[in-house]
């Protein structure tokens, strides 16, 4: 009852380095090996689970501890005590304890079988989505060429045709006003703006405008409407209006060519971030968190995978505060459930996120309208390399390396629940900020 041991086991004392039970009959177990924590803290025997037995006569299994050997090294060790009666009288407790260090070799070559699987998806959805700017900007660039030559073109024919100062002067800020309109958005739906198109093509016409509809796409597009035509042709001699209001259309043309290699590049930009946000690049492993932005950049890289009839609803706490976590990791746990649910959805559906706090605790909840997890395989989700996917497109690993990242490397708690029959699944992550692990609770798993 004060710690002493009473009887040490063959296999106890070879674990621990010792040539008989002599070395340690007697002696306190706690200050002999288990008393310092595997972080290097000395570790208080007041707190030590291993007597949890003895003080609240109840059983304890601890699973990330360390025992120390008879020549000061330690081992990582697994371990279970449970009280002891004798004659009805608690006289002590009963250890059995495991040196698990070929398991964690092991696990950890599962967690990076995972990784890499993870990391597959991610290069494959990042290389999906910088393809579509990357193949726009190039397309926008040997456009622009073209275009810049037509400009070309048409300023030389507007000198040859004697524009004086004062009209360039005019021509430039009309370019500078119809320009800032064109980054309005327009109302026309597709028949709308065909409709228009043929507005202006008349116009034109009416105008004496020749080659007219090699220009009314372009000014339809830009917004640009007869009264605006009108005011153009007060200001140009009518023998010009057709130079002008050509240069007017090739300028436009350049210009939107040139917004969509930036619009492309911003794109490409924004992936990239995402991508070196995602992964937490160049930094220490524990950083300070912002869960809202690590979501968002995890939407982001998905965004191939989201395009296809799914709609994402975000319901945040704004005033969710930033932890201590392993970033890179707990990026990777926000990859995993939205894959998970993506693929629950099938051809669509609807993914809810939201956060919250809860008595000092951050809970994040990701749930699906899909079909819910069947009742006979809801007790086997977390185990490692149990999969409901076909042979090739999944380790079964997923969700097993979510409960580590959370429960280990962020000290919390991840549940689910499924409600097959009205299609809800919500897997939640309880995410401590700064308290001790503490026994999961299913009823705060929504």
């Amino acid at each position: 009852m004060d710690g002493k041991c009473t009887f040490a086991n063959p296999a106890c004392l070879k674990l621990l380095g010792f040539e008989s039970d002599a070395d340690v009959l007697g002696n306190h177990m706690h200050d002999l090996v288990h008393h310092t924590r595997p972080n290097g803290e000395p570790y208080p025997v007041q707190e030590c689970q291993i007597y949890q037995a003895i003080q609240q006569q109840e059983g304890t299994h601890v699973s990330d501890e360390v025992m120390f050997c008879s020549d000061g090294t330690s081992f990582p060790a697994e371990y279970w005590s449970y009280p002891v009666e004798h004659d009805g009288k608690l006289v002590g407790c009963v250890v059995t304890f495991v040196d698990i260090t070929e398991r964690l070799k092991k696990d950890e070559e599962l967690r990076q079988i995972e990784k890499m699987a993870a990391l597959g998806k991610l290069s494959a959805g990042l290389a999906h989505e910088l393809n579509n700017p990357a193949a726009a900007a190039s397309r926008a660039s040997s456009q622009l060429l073209d275009s810049l030559g037509d400009l070309q073109e048409a300023t030389v024919e507007l000198t040859r045709v004697g524009i004086d100062i004062q009209l360039w002067g005019s021509l430039i800020e009309w370019d500078r006003i119809l320009q800032n309109r064109s980054t309005e958005m327009t109302n026309f739906s597709a028949l709308g703006l065909s409709d228009h198109e043929d507005t202006l093509l008349a116009w034109l016409d009416a105008h004496g405008v020749e080659d007219g509809w090699d220009f009314s796409a372009t000014l339809a597009a830009a917004g640009i409407n007869t009264e605006d035509l009108e005011k153009i042709s007060v200001t140009v001699p009518k023998d010009t209006l057709g130079e002008a209001i050509g240069w007017l259309a090739k300028s436009f043309t350049a210009q939107d060519l040139a917004g969509a290699i930036l619009l492309s590049a911003s794109s490409i930009s924004k992936l990239v971030n995402a991508a070196k946000s995602f992964s937490f690049m160049d930094q220490d492993v524990m950083q300070n968190v912002d869960v809202h932005r690590g979501i968002k950049g995890t939407i982001t890289i998905m965004g191939n995978r989201l395009k296809h009839g799914v709609d994402v609803i975000r319901d945040y706490d704004q005033e969710l505060p930033r932890i201590m976590v392993p970033g890179s990791e707990l990026n990777q746990v926000w990859m995993n459930l939205l894959d998970n649910s993506i693929d629950a959805l099938g051809d669509g559906g609807t993914i809810t996120i939201s956060t919250r706090q809860d008595e000092g605790n951050i809970v994040v909840e990701i749930a699906d309208n899909g079909s819910g997890i069947p009742d006979d395989i809801q007790s086997l989700i977390f185990d490692p390399f149990f999969t409901t996917k076909g042979v090739g497109e999944g380790t079964g690993l997923g969700l097993d390396v979510v409960r580590r990242i959370i429960t280990v490397g962020c000290q919390g708690d991840v549940g689910f629940r499924s409600n097959t029959d009205h299609r809800v699944l919500g897997q939640t992550a309880d995410l401590m900020q700064s308290q001790p692990p503490k026994p999961y609770d299913s009823s705060k798993c929504v």
